[in-house]
């Protein structure tokens, strides 16, 4: 783009266009003063390598100004400065006029174009070429120096060291112009650019010319981008009109405000002055001559005067001595108690070293002589220092680039009379918002429509809500005023479903920097309560919080964070002034019911698309932009009461904190629902998945799937048993596994510890799937006594007259137990052997018997008759974990007089052939007799509805360790298979140990062929087969005659259908069977095809 004026030609690329216009300066005036140029050409203009393009700023004379794209540093240790000149001889820039090229050639006629004071035509010296573009486009004649201190010469280029007038400055004040100093608003108040303005004056006043002084007659402001710090900021923001009647036609004479800097205070302290930008005394030498002694490398002003609860403070304006730039400090009273202290703080704060010589008392007569051209400069106004980041006690927001009234109108330093303290949180790194700029409600448009993408219609609702918990947060301290409360957040859920994403995004509304520095983690809980301490309304987000042997002081910290309540150690109070929450795999505060009840439960699954995530992360960098839109939507306790009220009706079984914790963030949520124009409706998605979860339910799934695999691994290593876990009906016959959590859970945690679930989630989630808890059961009394009396049984012996000695069995308690639904096991009564633990001889209206009622007709170990007979070592002992119980006693005494006419077989003796006839005559009648038997035993099934199934599951270890191999009895060559074992007549009287933990085995047919049978079910286990096993299970129950084994055995193939014979029935039912599938009964067909 080009500009054309009446000298030349000038060219201004379209990005230096644009930021000229940013600035508010007429084209063609800056057209005539400045043109783009590569580093080529501003290396050769400057007489030195620039690594840059950039601006060249020039006049009428030989003075240029360059202004690089990309200032570069050429001594790492300093800024880079934003402004180059050439090096050597300096002057001032005078501008060149758009419309009239010979401007500055007349001088007399310039004095008609000047701005006068009482008649007298003066000129205005600035700095900065486009302040003075600024003042020239408005009428007033400026004269550009290139800083305050270069209006005058180089002491170099003087062989005595003597400066004098720059020459445009020199030939002006000769021509007879008044003068008019007016820099930035900011250097009335520091000490460098006082002192050189008061250099210059002084060498002007050798030319008798009428000097006057606009600088400082308007404060800078904070809440205009630019500041307002420089004339041509205050022209941009305000207008000319009101530049020139507010600041140029005030302006006062030069010598009455260097009585400012020259009236002694009304004390004399004696204190260190300031020369050259240094600290000193003047001392005097033996000859009479006086020299400066600088005791501290650097000069400084007071600019504010602090008050605050640690002693208050002061904010100086200091300028180094080496440069020209000024420093904004705040140093508090601790660190003026020694030159020592001062030294560091200052150092701290630069971040480079200065040097402090002073002594103790010089350094206290120095402030006090400060402080007091403060207080009669300034007023005495005395300013607050923060005591913490964002609101403040009294509700104003404090951020270093902002501040905000409690209604959510921005104000400045000035007007709020609060001091940004810059330094609070160095020590143990405190991190301050970076508001970005104001932009109504677009930045949260933008957030949330970029997080639909993200996370989907699964859990957008769950982002909003985390929104509606930050945007309350916000409000932290007027909520803790009026209810002395807030809930903590947990958003909870298995790894890789975004929750993280999900609070980050939600973080980016307090500022562009939250989402990082919001989100804390891997530290302790003292340094937790020091960053909620120095914080005010500003929601912190704890990521994944440490388990184990902290868990305990992470609930009790919980449980006061949630009042606010103060942590005091050694006199150091922290008090929370800002809401924290968590993001967690499991749910937090399960193990502590107080502390449970405190936070406001959030889940996340896993769904969204990641595509969106980076658009999301754009959206985060403009959200906060939205804060005061936010900050005016206040807190509203009728409203939220209105919802808590709604969720309580249903909540009945949920404590009372609940429903208000929800409350509150549904609330926000849906304001910002509204602010944005959505369409969600988080009461509506709450109150159809939360509300369900927290009226004590809660998710199921993985998590129980995964807690019954912790049992059956743990059942086969003896750490629970039937004194922790039991079949259990209940008086409307349903089955169900009983558990005693108490000592279930402990095992569980102490051998998986699992990560996504504890006691508490796991409890609510069995609830949710039909599952019942706190129902009185009797289980065993202790681990111990049964393992001592199975032990006992293995080594029992028998008294004279061939009984089983029994040992005591062990003693039963009633326990609080959980009833889970048999089918979440994937087993049915097939499976696992009847309910066979009543109580022991409990009262009619005991409400916690073993069998959900009344069970005065049950049988336990004491109601066996005395003709009953255990044998050790065969394969009807009884067990504690695997005991046999049938409503019938006299079947359990049938079955073992059976078992002793077997045992009363003698081996073989004398003639061969009469042996064989007397096993055969005896095999006879044993077979007459079985058959008798089995057929007494067939009715007992149809009159009692027993199915005697295996208490113990599928995938369980035997307690039992070295087992006998099963062995064939009396009548072996009938049965249809056997363990590979050598027969022998111990053996055959005795029967072999029971054992219904499913292993590998090799069992032998009748015709000698060795089948093996797999530990696991040889078929397939998918879950929609599960009850293959038991539906043959079913039809061998069923099975009429031999023919119906084979039509089985030709659907389901052998080792199958043997599999289940042997583990899905007990020795007895298998005899029954036994005798069936060698023909010993009537002919019949089972059809199954």
């Amino acid at each position: 783009m080009e500009f054309q004026n009446n000298q030349t030609t000038t060219r201004l690329e379209t990005r230096h266009v644009k930021e000229i216009q940013r600035r508010g300066l007429p084209l063609d005036w800056t057209s005539a003063n400045c043109r783009s140029v590569s580093a080529e050409d501003a290396s050769f203009r400057l007489g030195y390598k620039a690594k840059s393009g950039g601006i060249l700023l020039e006049g009428t004379g030989i003075q240029i100004q360059f202004k690089p794209d990309k200032p570069w540093r050429d001594d790492k240790t300093k800024k880079a400065p934003k402004y180059r000149t050439p090096l050597g001889d300096y002057d001032a820039i005078l501008l060149n006029h758009p419309e009239d090229p010979h401007f500055w050639h007349n001088l007399e006629a310039l004095k008609e174009k000047a701005y006068k004071i009482d008649g007298h035509p003066c000129l205005v010296i600035t700095e900065g070429v486009f302040t003075g573009v600024a003042l020239f486009a408005i009428g007033l004649i400026p004269v550009v120096l290139l800083g305050v201190e270069l209006g005058l010469t180089s002491a170099k280029s003087d062989l005595q060291g003597k400066r004098y007038l720059v020459p445009s400055l020199e030939r002006l004040a000769k021509a007879g112009f008044g003068f008019i100093f007016c820099f930035d608003a900011d250097a009335a108040t520091k000490p460098g650019v006082n002192w050189a303005q008061r250099k210059l004056a002084h060498q002007l006043k050798t030319f008798k010319v009428p000097l006057f002084n606009a600088t400082g007659l308007w404060d800078c402001d904070d809440s205009y981008p630019n500041g307002n710090k420089g004339a041509d900021d205050y022209i941009q923001n305000h207008g000319a009109t009101k530049f020139i009647h507010e600041v140029i036609a005030k302006c006062m004479p030069i010598h009455k405000w260097e009585k400012l800097f020259d009236e002694p205070p009304a004390v004399d302290w004696s204190e260190p002055q300031s020369y050259l930008g240094t600290i000193g005394f003047w001392q005097s030498g033996k000859e009479g001559d006086v020299r400066w002694e600088p005791r501290c490398n650097f000069d400084f002003a007071i600019e504010r005067e602090l008050s605050s609860s640690d002693g208050g403070g002061f904010v100086l304006q200091l300028k180094p001595e080496w440069e020209p730039k000024q420093y904004r400090v705040l140093v508090k009273a601790e660190d003026l108690t020694s030159p020592k202290k001062f030294s560091e703080a200052l150092s701290k704060a630069l971040g480079f070293v200065v040097i402090v010589s002073l002594t103790k008392w010089e350094l206290n007569a120095l402030f006090a002589a400060k402080q007091a051209v403060y207080r009669r400069t300034r007023g005495g106004q005395i300013f607050k220092s923060i005591d913490r980041y964002g609101q403040q006690e009294n509700g104003l927001w404090v951020f270093e680039n902002t501040q905000f009234t409690p209604s959510g109108q921005q104000t400045t330093e000035n007007d709020s009379l609060t001091v940004f303290d810059p330094a609070l949180g160095k020590e143990d790194f405190i991190p301050c918002p970076i508001q970005a700029q104001g932009n109504g409600t677009v930045g949260l448009k933008r957030l949330v429509d970029a997080a639909r993408v993200v996370f989907g219609t699964e859990n957008i609702h769950q982002f909003l809500l985390c929104c509606g918990w930050v945007i309350a947060g916000l409000h932290f301290q007027a909520i803790q005023t009026a209810e002395g409360r807030f809930p903590i957040l947990n958003a909870y859920g298995s790894v890789g479903t975004g929750k993280t994403i999900a609070l980050e995004a939600a973080l980016s509304m307090v500022g562009t920097n939250w989402a990082d520095d919001g989100m804390i983690s891997k530290v302790s809980i003292s340094a937790v309560y020091e960053h909620l301490s120095k914080t005010g309304s500003l929601p912190v987000i704890w990521d994944d919080p440490p388990r184990g042997d902290n868990t305990r002081e992470l609930d009790e910290f919980c449980k006061a964070v949630y009042n606010a309540k103060p942590r005091v150690v050694r006199g150091n109070r922290q008090t929370p002034h800002s809401p924290i929450g968590f993001t967690t795999n499991h749910i937090l505060g399960g193990e502590h019911d107080a502390a449970f009840t405190r936070f406001s439960r959030v889940p996340f699954y896993d769904c969204g698309n990641i595509q969106g995530i980076p658009d999301l992360k754009a959206a985060m960098k403009v959200a906060s932009g939205s804060f005061e839109e936010l900050i005016r939507i206040g807190y509203h306790p009728g409203d939220i009461n209105a919802i808590e009220r709604e969720f309580l009706a249903r909540l009945p079984l949920a404590h009372a904190r609940i429903a208000w914790n929800l409350a509150l963030i549904v609330f926000y949520a849906e304001k910002l629902v509204e602010l944005i124009d959505g369409c969600e409706q988080p009461r509506s998605w709450v109150l159809d998945n939360l509300i369900p979860i927290e009226n004590d339910a809660d998710n199921a799934g993985d998590s129980i799937a995964d807690f019954i695999r912790c049992l059956q691994s743990l059942e086969g290593k003896d750490a629970i048993g039937s004194w922790d876990k039991r079949l259990f009906t209940d008086e409307n016959g349903v089955q169900w596994v009983a558990i005693y959590p108490g000592s279930v859970w402990s095992e569980v945690q102490k051998a998986f510890n699992p990560a996504t679930y504890n006691q508490k989630s796991l409890k609510v989630q069995l609830v949710k799937v039909g599952g019942v808890v706190d129902k009185a059961v009797r289980f065993y009394a202790s681990r111990d006594e049964v393992l001592a009396y199975n032990r006992a049984l293995l080594t029992a012996k028998c008294d004279t007259q061939g009984k089983l000695i029994r040992p005591h069995p062990p003693q039963k308690k009633m326990k609080k137990a959980w009833l889970i639904p048999l089918d979440l096991f994937g087993l049915d009564l097939l499976d696992i052997d009847p309910d066979d633990e009543p109580p022991n001889n409990p009262t009619d209206d005991d409400p916690g018997n073993g069998s959900g009622g009344s069970s005065n007709n049950s049988t336990d170990w004491d109601d066996i008759p005395t003709d009953t007979q255990l044998v050790p070592n065969c394969e009807t002992v009884e067990t504690a974990e695997t005991a046999e119980t049938f409503e019938s006693n006299d079947w359990v005494s049938s079955w073992d007089d059976l078992v002793a006419g077997v045992s009363s077989l003698k081996p073989p003796q004398g003639n061969l052939e009469t042996e064989q006839v007397e096993i055969a005559q005896a095999n006879t009648a044993l077979t007459k007799d079985m058959n008798e038997v089995c057929d007494e035993l067939a009715d007992k099934l149809v009159e009692t509805s027993l199915d005697p199934v295996s208490e113990v599951s599928l995938t369980s270890t035997t307690h039992f360790q070295g087992l006998q191999p099963e062995t064939p009895l009396g009548f072996a060559q009938e049965h249809p298979v056997s363990f590979v074992s050598e027969v022998s007549n111990s053996a055959v009287a005795t029967s072999p140990i029971k054992d219904d933990t499913p292993r590998t085995l090799t069992l032998r047919d009748a015709s000698g062929t060795l089948i093996e049978l797999p530990a696991e079910y040889p078929g397939s286990r998918a879950r929609n087969q599960t009850k293959e096993p038991r539906l043959i299970a079913k039809l061998l129950r069923t099975m009429q005659c031999k023919a119906d084994w084979e039509t089985i055995v030709n659907k389901y193939g052998e080792v199958r259908a043997l599999w289940v014979w042997r583990w899905h029935f007990n020795q007895s039912e298998r005899q029954v069977l036994a005798n069936i599938i060698v023909g010993n009964c009537e002919q019949g067909k089972l059809d199954l095809w």
